[in-house]
Parts: C-alpha cells; sequence; structure tokens
C-alpha cells in the first residue's frame, strides 16, 4: 500500500530581545469599563463558544441584570433583566448547548426560589417556584446531558434542610424522598456527573459542619465523605474523566481542594494559607484538562487573590487581583483554558469587575482538519508565538480527552490514519495558564474493495474474469490490474494465475489493493 506524508507545520515566531517582564502573566481588564449593580449578589458563567456572562442584582432599581461580552476588549452588552428583590446570591448555568439559567430567592414574592431561562431577549419563568410556597437561600443548579434542570438549595421553612428538585416537563419534583440532609444544610453545590448521577456538597449540620458530599443512586442519597474543620463555601467540579474536585475554605483561615477518583479522596497540594471563609469569598473552577483555578479573599486585606494547582499551588498573578476591599468572588474558564476571576468593590458602590490572564504565548494558527486516506501517515501541529511552552497532545476517547502517551509532546504530532475520524487537540502549558488549541478532525477515506470471479474452465483456458466493486471514497475510481486484466473493474480472458487489483480514489489519491 502507498504511503503519503501529510504535513501540518509548527510555526515559531522568534524575537531578538527579550527582557525579564516578558515571560509573566498580564492581568487585563474584562471590558473597556466596568459597570455598577450597587449590588454584592452576583454570579458569572462562561458559555460553550466561550462568550461570559454575567447575572447581577441592581439593588438601586429593583432588577436582576445579565450582561454579555464576546472579548475582553470590548464592553459588557445588557441581554435581559428580571423585576424582583433579592437577600441571597443568585446563579447563572449554561448548558452544553449555550441555553442560559438563572436561578434566584425572590424576596419581593415571599423569598421563594425561582429558575428562568434565557429565550432572545426575555427570562421566562420555568413553572411555579421550585421551593413551592417556602423560603430558599444557597442555590445551585446543574443541568444532566438531556439538558434536564435540576436545582439544590436551602429550605429555610424546612429547618434550612439541602434539597434537590428536577424539572419532569411539567413540575418541580423531589430527588428522592424529602430532604437530602438530615439537619441544616447551607452553602450548597450541585453537579451531574459521568452516569448522569446528581451528586451535592453541602456544609452539613449533622457531620458537625464539615463538607458533606452525597450522590443520588436513582432512588436514594448515599453519604460519600465529610471533610474540612468548620468549612464554608463549598465548590463541587467535574473533572472531564469523572472525577469530582471539591473546594472549600475552613474556619482556619485555609483554602482547600480535594479530589475523588472514584474510590477515595485526596487533597491537592498544601493548604493555600490566608483565605478569608466569609460566605461566597470563594470560587472554584476547572480549566479543560482539569487544572484547577480558585479564586478567595486575603483574609487580611480582603482583596481578591487567584492561585492555580499545577502539581503544587502558585498565585496567579504574584500578588493580589483587586486593590480595594472585595467581596463575591467568582471564576469560570472557558474552552481555550482562559481563566477569568469576578470580583465586587465594595468601595465603589459594590460594582462588578473582571480579570483575566494574558500570556505571552498565543496561538497563531490552529491545528488544521485534513482528509486522508486510511493508514497514512500524517502530521498536524500548532503554530505559536513568544516562549516556547510545554507540549501535550490528546486524543479524543469515549468522549474525553486523554493524554497522547508516546509522541504525544512533540510539534508538531505525527499519527497514523485508521478508518473513521480522529479528533486531537494540543495543550500547551505556559507559567500563566494551559492554552487549549482547536480541535483537529481528522477525517480518513477508507476503500474497501471486494471481488467475485469465475474460473477458466481448464488450466489453459483463457477465459476466466475478475470483477471489483468498491466502497467508500468519492464513488470515482481508476483500475490497474497485474500482471494481466486492463483498467476496467473486470478483467476478463484470464488464465489460472494470481492477480493484483490497485483501486485508486480519483478525488482524493486513497489506494485499496486485492490479491
Amino acid at each position: 500500500m502507498k504511503k503519503f506524508l501529510v504535513k501540518a507545520f509548527c510555526f515559531l515566531s522568534f524575537i531578538t530581545s527579550v527582557n525579564s517582564n516578558y515571560a509573566q502573566c498580564s492581568q487585563d481588564q474584562v471590558g473597556a469599563i466596568n459597570y455598577s449593580v450597587t449590588s454584592q449578589f452576583s454570579d458569572m458563567a462562561v458559555a460553550p463558544n466561550g462568550l461570559l456572562y454575567s447575572f447581577a442584582y441592581n439593588s438601586g432599581v429593583g432588577k436582576f441584570y445579565l450582561h454579555s461580552i464576546s472579548a475582553p476588549s470590548s464592553s459588557w452588552t445588557p441581554v435581559a433583566n428580571i423585576n424582583g428583590s433579592t437577600s441571597t446570591k443568585p446563579v447563572i448555568q449554561v448548558s452544553k448547548t449555550g441555553k442560559v439559567y438563572v436561578a434566584l430567592k425572590d424576596d419581593a414574592a415571599g423569598q421563594v426560589g425561582k429558575l428562568f431561562y434565557l429565550s432572545g431577549a426575555t427570562f421566562i419563568q420555568l413553572g411555579s417556584p421550585f421551593s413551592g410556597a417556602n423560603k430558599v437561600s444557597d442555590l445551585s443548579i446543574a443541568l444532566n446531558s438531556l439538558g434536564e434542570e435540576y436545582v439544590a438549595y436551602t429550605d429555610i421553612t424546612n429547618g434550612n434542610r439541602s434539597t434537590v428538585k428536577k424539572w419532569d416537563g411539567s413540575s418541580w419534583i423531589n430527588v428522592g424522598t424529602g430532604t437530602v440532609s438530615i439537619n441544616s444544610g447551607y452553602y450548597n453545590s450541585l453537579i451531574i456527573d459521568k452516569t448522569d448521577a446528581p451528586v451535592l456538597a453541602f456544609q452539613d449540620l449533622n457531620s458537625g459542619n464539615k463538607i458533606t458530599v452525597m450522590k443520588f443512586n436513582g432512588t436514594s442519597w448515599n453519604f460519600s465523605t465529610s471533610v474540612g474543620s468548620s468549612p464554608t463555601n463549598a465548590r463541587l467540579k467535574l473533572g472531564q474523566n469523572g472525577d469530582y474536585y471539591l473546594g472549600y475554605t475552613e474556619d482556619t483561615n485555609n483554602g482547600v481542594v480535594q479530589k475523588f477518583n472514584g474510590s477515595s479522596w485526596s487533597q491537592l497540594g498544601s493548604s493555600i494559607p490566608n483565605l478569608s471563609p466569609t460566605s461566597n469569598a470563594f470560587d472554584l473552577d476547572l480549566d479543560p484538562n482539569d487544572m484547577p483555578y480558585i479564586i478567595a479573599l486575603n483574609n487580611t486585606s480582603f482583596y481578591a487573590v487567584a492561585f492555580r494547582y499545577t502539581g503544587s499551588w502558585s498565585n496567579v498573578f504574584g500578588g493580589n487581583i483587586s486593590g480595594v476591599t472585595t467581596v463575591n468572588t467568582n471564576v469560570a474558564v472557558d474552552y481555550k483554558g482562559t481563566p477569568y476571576f469576578f470580583y465586587v468593590d465594595q468601595p465603589s458602590n459594590y460594582g462588578l469587575n473582571v480579570k483575566t490572564v494574558t500570556d505571552p504565548t498565543n496561538i497563531v494558527s490552529q491545528p488544521a482538519s485534513p482528509t486522508v486516506c486510511n493508514g497514512f501517515l500524517g502530521s498536524i501541529g500548532v503554530g505559536y508565538s513568544g516562549p516556547t511552552p510545554a507540549f501535550q497532545w490528546q486524543v479524543l476517547s469515549a468522549g474525553t480527552f486523554t493524554n497522547i502517551l508516546t509522541g504525544g509532546n512533540t510539534a508538531p504530532l505525527n499519527y497514523t490514519a485508521t478508518p473513521g475520524f480522529q479528533y486531537y487537540r494540543c495543550v500547551m502549558g505556559t507559567s500563566c495558564k494551559n492554552i487549549i488549541s482547536n480541535t483537529s478532525t481528522v477525517t480518513v477515506n477508507t476503500l474497501t474493495v471486494s471481488t467475485t470471479f469465475t474460473n477458466p474452465t481448464c488450466f489453459n483456458s483463457g477465459n476466466g474474469s475478475i470483477s471489483a466493486s468498491v466502497t467508500g471514497g468519492s464513488g470515482s475510481y481508476t483500475y490497474s490490474w497485474s500482471p494481466v486484466g486492463g483498467t476496467s473493474a473486470t478483467a476478463t480472458g484470464l488464465y489460472w494465475n494470481t492477480y493484483t487489483l490497485s483501486v485508486t480514489d480519483v478525488m482524493n489519491g486513497c489506494i485499496d489493493t486485492k490479491t
């Protein structure tokens, strides 16, 4: 079989002189200006396409506002709003298809919990209040693989118990029998895991105010663990491979992140000291390669600080994000690996602020998505400028990108085409962040040749024939028989012998042989 080498080279951009600050991460404002919401109650999310959303309550006018921004250099754009009032942090969640959901406690309606989804420029409430007439706090939203909506909340009316409800298409129903927590439960954080099972983390009075994690098995909630020293701000996240990541702050002013691999919990690195356990002052998110980021408040200055984990915890910017007293922090990481840090400036009338990391290394050309022939040797690369990063190529397997262990740390990546589609991406590790390339889709054309034959009537008779049929490819082929047989799909006048057919796809040059 003939093989071709398909190359997509890795281009480098060199500079002749580098100053000592060039390789440092820079802190950049997201949006041309901050917009003031006169409230500390707000949340942030990033959509699958990279669009950034903020959802915040403006106490001056009694409305919840949704804003969006598509690039750090542009301005925040008003999207929609909801009338109401609140004394609890609202939450926002964006589905895999880009559908925006928000949950809020509406004080004006008796402190009940409501879930809305965005339709165009209008928010539409999903059914009646999910808490009925009961008062709520500590909200969380999660969506399963079918896009079905779940909410978790503290049911103030029912003894402050943690509760999870699901929208069944016409009404809100309990997940499990009654509440999740036996006694009071706060700081609810809800995810849907790889098996589509709801998993809830909450501060549990029944376990000495530790963070309890419970999973729903289809009929009841099962206990997983209780951790922490009087922890607050539970944040539960799902890794790409199905691992759970749990972050929280402790009354000892430490920040902690733990990971559950399916059988046991283990702490990531050392505890991060001098972080405030104030409510809504801590958040956790993962980049597409499961690298954790946290944002919190310095316990002394109450300025916002950010950390990331690469085997140990390091300050993203080498210092504070904010230069003023801050409340209500959030972090969200987009599909390219760029983190966004969200906080509210207390001195500026509770104005929202969002910062991001600008890396001196940048992708200037994305991996190609070639169409190649089965068995051909190919190569894909990423073009970049700036300091050379650490390369880790990954391949999509069973819905998850996994590291290519052999030959996956080179630029470009060499591969052998196999039937079907192959999906690759490059994770470029720098001192600032992981930079995730677009996904390269390798389409593999596969020709399959089958034959039927008529044997010669006797050894010396040249009346045998072989007919070929071809599937796959473009449908336009050339044929070559050897040692004889001509150039059509059927070779006639054949004697007893061994014959080889070579079929070439006219459109893409792919070749298959049959003997």
